[in-house]
């Protein structure tokens, strides 16, 4: 034992250099050499032929050194040093190569350091709450369940209800809307989190006659109130009640969406539609719960069925207050940040449950997964190319190698040494990279479309460095192995005795430098790969720019009217009444061509459909279950000559479709042509509503959530004849004068909104509007999701072809100059400028065509993943697959042409003389 012990730290002492051994050597190795040469002095030879003779006989002193030091365990960190410094001043010398392979490695490593921080950020870190795997989600659920789960399922540990609201802040500073929160009391004790400030919601709060409490956000803590830590227990008005501060939550804090404050649900409720029994309905609701230790999830999914399938009795009440807790969802147009992947309702009665963190992400998990693995082959097109310019410089080096293995240096030496020059590169590349990434990722940020949860935490954390440190040590040794391997293999009689590097047989050869097109080869087909998934990315989008929009955005502006449930009630007089003033002062405005107003606009989130058993008056009724969706919207009579939409057959609405006048709808062109394919709809009836409008005209389609989806069956009805509908809220659309330069001063769709508010506030200054927006931007939005994809992966396979491109030239330019005296030859004996010319480029071409067809049929195998990212184009479109390899090849034609235009002007003499 103690002689492994006295081993090791002999073997330690090796590893960080022991100055006393290497003294002790040398005496050493000195005391033999001494005496051999006295030894061979008293046998006759002179001094000068003893030394000799005794240093033949010993053998080569740095080999013998070489292997003490490796018999004693490598002194690692002292030769790991001198190769970085030796290293170091190689990279000096060849300032241009330097900064090539470093630029080229700083595109790759920064590439996927930028992706990854947006991965780790949305995919990898965890959701910042307690235990956070063991958080599940039941979207579409209803109030009722959720009370009878809370009770009876025993698969969990708590649960909690949510939904999101619309609510209207008053009583200090402008009236403004905020996103609201409408939750259980539970809901922060399911999630594991406290407020900073004051405290949760209380079960006694969460009923119908509970107190009037509410919990504020962060960021609305420090923005209205100052950060002052006395504001818990001041009153805030909230849709024109007064609601007392409990709490503060901490900062960073979101919960399926941004919402600015949080109000116990029942309470809410109560406020905005009365008692159910009052007339007041139940909505969906989200259910959030926590599974108890060592519960899975299938547990879940089969205890909450059964519950439902009991039909116990209503939910009890509650004894403590005597009354029946109603659940909702607010508003209409509640939660636009509420982004949560609700997966359809089962008609099998079936209860969805998912993982919460899944149900955040699964929408954006396939197209970011897609984007790190094209950003992963540009990192290997860069390693390739890097490679490629070592092997090059590897063989300039060949003489310098000899050299090295003639005075003892080893293989595994040498190969230490290029390795180390390769992992330099890597570290500077590396550093150059993080600089670079630093900056993507606050730009992919800034490029991303709204709704992918939690991409604006986006940052260089520990996680994300420690992945660069890894990315940098994988690509200094996949850049560096091969050239390392190779430059170790010198022949050391051959290349001393040849009188230059570029005459030696194994330079004539080739040598080890076969590699050189393979790597070459490896970079074309991986930017063929990502050129190609680039090209069917564009040609989907633009086949989504091309698809008719249905409407004219040019010059719209529109915005949202909502006012307080308190004041202005569902159904009530006072609020049709708000929405008619407020068309009416619009209308009157100079600069305004004309307006109108709508429940859903075209590509806005949100519209509500009904499932209709029964759809057109004097036809037998659907199957249940197999009934059309329809969407019912409430529009005022210039609404389409506002929007552009244009009218198929019959007339729009007019002034005269009111109150007293006969029931009237309109219905889009999808509807006629799938129930009226061979008649004319115009006097049908529509079962819809009561009384049944009859029909009188046929407006164009319009989209209602992306163009990607299909265009839904859409009815639209006079706000004022079924004011009875619940018009939570309604939209004003605006379209501004043709001559906007007009002598009352409103120039701009800016200063008409301006104008808008004005006239919108003097009907009642508490009530704001709120999501003033232009048609032309909510057009740009809908569309951003798909051009943030499409432009990374293009900007990617951009990246991939510069690369490629500069592989390609350096790999034929390199081989001209290897050839320098075959050309100066030829050109000799008669060979035209056209012959070399043509030489040189069929040695590139070559290479591409077969990079190209290795590419193809990769490509053909992986564009597969882009299928559900693609809009009517198939993955192996015949028109991308055929033009983006012309590309690539023309390309590649280009970077051998000049190199190959060099190689004509070799002067034969001149290549003759220095060979």
């Amino acid at each position: 034992m103690i002689h492994y012990l006295r081993e090791l730290a002999a073997r330690l002492r090796g590893l960080f250099g022991d100055r006393r051994a290497e003294r002790e050597l040398d005496d050493e190795i000195e005391t033999h050499l001494r005496l051999l040469t006295e030894r061979y002095v008293r046998q006759g030879m002179s001094e000068a032929e003893a030394a000799r003779a005794a240093r033949l006989q010993f053998g080569n002193v740095t080999l013998l050194k070489e292997a003490n030091r490796e018999m004693r365990g490598i002194r690692l960190i002292d030769t790991f040093f001198q190769d970085a410094r030796y290293g170091l001043t190689m990279l000096r010398r060849n300032p241009g190569f330097t900064f090539v392979a470093v630029l080229t490695l700083a595109l790759g490593i920064g590439a996927i350091t930028a992706i990854f921080s947006v991965v780790n950020a949305v995919l990898l870190r965890p959701l910042p709450y307690r235990d956070p795997d063991r958080l599940v989600i039941v979207p579409n659920a209803e109030g009722r369940d959720f009370l009878r789960w809370r009770e009876q399922a025993k698969a969990f540990e708590k649960m909690a209800a949510y939904s999101g609201g619309v609510v209207i802040l008053t009583g200090s500073g402008e009236p403004e809307r905020l996103e609201a929160g409408l939750v259980s009391a539970d809901l922060f004790a399911t999630l594991g989190v406290a407020p900073a400030l004051g405290r949760a919601f209380s079960p006694q709060e969460d009923t119908v006659v509970g107190a009037p409490v509410v919990i504020l956000s962060n960021s609305l803590w420090r923005r209205r109130f100052g950060s002052d830590p006395q504001v818990i227990g001041r009153a805030l008005t909230i849709d024109n009640q007064s609601r007392t501060i409990i709490g503060i939550m901490p900062p960073g804090f979101r919960f399926l969406g941004n919402s600015d404050l949080w109000l116990p649900i029942a309470h809410y409720v109560t406020q905005l539609l009365g008692r159910e029994e009052d007339g007041g309905g139940v909505i969906g609701v989200s259910v959030i719960a926590r599974l108890k230790p060592g519960m899975t999830l299938e547990a879940a999914r089969a205890n909450l069925p059964v519950i439902r399938e009991r039909k116990q009795q209503p939910p009890r009440r509650d004894a403590r207050e005597g009354s029946v807790t109603v659940w909702v969802s607010g508003p209409r147009d509640r939660a636009p940040a509420q982004q949560i992947n609700e997966p359809p309702k089962r008609a099998d009665g079936q209860v969805t449950v998912i993982w919460l963190r899944e149900s955040l992400i699964d929408n954006v998990r396939p197209a970011l997964l897609i984007l790190f693995g094209a950003v992963l082959f540009v990192l290997l097109i860069a390693c390739a190319n890097v490679a490629n310019l070592l092997l090059a410089r590897s063989a300039v080096r060949q003489k310098e190698m000899a050299i090295r293995a003639a005075v003892g240096a080893g293989r595994l030496r040498l190969a230490r040494q290029l390795l180390t020059e390769s992992l330099l590169l890597s570290v500077v590349g590396g550093a150059a990279g993080l600089l670079a990434a630093k900056w993507g990722a606050k730009l992919l940020v800034a490029m991303s479309p709204d709704g992918i949860e939690r991409i604006k935490e986006s940052s260089l954390d520990g996680r994300v460095l420690g992945f660069t440190c890894l990315i940098v040590l994988l690509t200094g040794l996949l850049a560096g192995v091969l050239p390392a391997l190779q430059a170790s293999k010198v022949d050391v009689n051959e290349t001393l005795k040849a009188q230059s590097t570029a005459g030696s047989a194994r330079s004539r050869r080739g040598g080890g430098l076969r590699a050189l097109p393979a790597l070459m080869i490896a970079e074309l087909a991986l930017a063929l790969v990502l050129l190609v998934g680039a090209g069917l990315m564009i040609k989907s989008f633009l086949r989504l720019l091309a698809i008719p929009k249905g409407f004219n955005p040019d010059g719209v502006l529109t915005l949202r009217l909502s006012p307080t449930h308190n004041n202005y009630p569902p159904r009530s007089p006072q609020r049709i009444f708000y929405f008619q003033e407020a068309l009416a002062r619009v209308q009157a405005l100079p600069g305004v061509q004309s307006a109108g107003l709508t429940g859903f606009l075209p590509l806005a989130v949100g519209s509500v459909s009904l499932e209709q058993d029964r759809f057109i008056e004097g036809r037998p009724p659907f199957s249940p279950g197999t009934g059309p969706s329809i969407v019912l919207n409430h529009i005022s009579p210039d609404y389409f000559q506002t929007m552009g939409i244009q009218m198929r057959s019959g007339r729009p609405f007019t002034a005269n479709d009111g109150r007293e006048a006969p029931r009237v709808a309109i219905i889009n062109e999808t509807i006629a042509r799938q129930f009226f394919p061979h008649e004319d709809p115009i006097g049908h009836r529509l079962l819809v509503a009561s009384p049944a409008p009859t029909i009188v005209g046929v407006a164009g389609d319009t989209r209602h959530s992306a163009f990607d989806r299909r265009v839904r069956y859409e009815v639209y009805l006079p706000f004022l004849q079924y004011s009875g509908f619940e018009l939570f809220d309604l939209t004003l659309a605006v379209r501004g004068a043709s001559d906007q330069n007009n002598s009352d001063g409103i120039s701009s769709l800016a200063s008409l909104a301006a104008a808008i508010r004005n006239q919108t506030q003097a009907i009642d200054p508490n009530e704001p509007v709120y999501q003033v927006v232009n048609m032309d931007e909510r057009l740009s939005n809908s569309l951003a999701e798909r051009r943030f994809q499409t432009l990374l992966l293009g900007l990617f396979a951009g990246i991939a072809l510069v690369i490629a491109t500069v592989g390609i030239y350096g790999v034929i330019s390199y081989a001209v100059s290897r050839r320098t005296h075959e050309i100066g030859v030829r050109i000799a004996l008669g060979a035209q400028a056209g012959d070399v010319l043509r030489m040189v480029i069929w040695r590139g071409m070559r290479l591409t065509l077969v990079g190209v067809t290795l590419g193809l049929a990769a490509a053909l195998a992986l564009t597969r993943v882009l299928k559900n990212l693609l809009f009517e184009v198939s993955v192996t479109d015949p028109a991308t697959f055929a033009l983006i390899p012309l590309l690539l090849v023309a390309v590649a034609l280009i970077a051998s042409y000049i190199p190959a235009r060099r190689a004509t002007k070799v002067d034969p003499l001149q290549a003759l003389r220095d060979e």
